[in-house]
């Protein structure tokens, strides 16, 4: 192998990954319908990944105490464990977002007890 030609391409290593702005965050969350609000916010407050707000049930919510606990994500319609243990955590509620879940949850129809994702199909 010549060890000469062998190089790592600058600019891939170097993309930077294009988040929203706090700003941003917040406009899409106005801007869309209920339930994808509260599922926008929390993705946005909370830093979840997408599969983990579609699988999020009543059991993951303690409103009590103001934590959401990430347990389960979806893929391909399909709720599982999280990848990764160090997915697995307890995340504190901000108080707005503890409001927005309490509010969403008196139109919400739950099938089994805890046990259907919160936000359902989202469609």
């Amino acid at each position: 192998m010549n060890w000469e030609t062998l190089f790592i391409p600058v600019e891939a290593a170097e993309k930077e990954v294009r988040c929203f702005t706090p700003d941003e965050a917040q406009r899409i969350i106005d801007a869309a319908p209920e339930k994808w609000k509260v599922c926008f916010a929390c993705m946005a407050y909370l830093g979840l990944r997408t599969g983990e707000a579609l699988a999020l049930t009543l059991a993951n919510m303690d409103f009590e105490n103001a934590v959401l606990c990430v347990r389960q994500s979806t893929w391909y319609e399909r709720i599982l464990t999280v990848k990764l243990k160090t997915s697995r955590r307890d995340l504190p509620l901000p108080q707005a977002l503890v409001a927005m879940l309490a509010d969403y949850r008196k139109h919400w129809r739950p099938g089994a007890p805890g046990s259907r994702p919160f936000f359902g199909a989202l469609t």
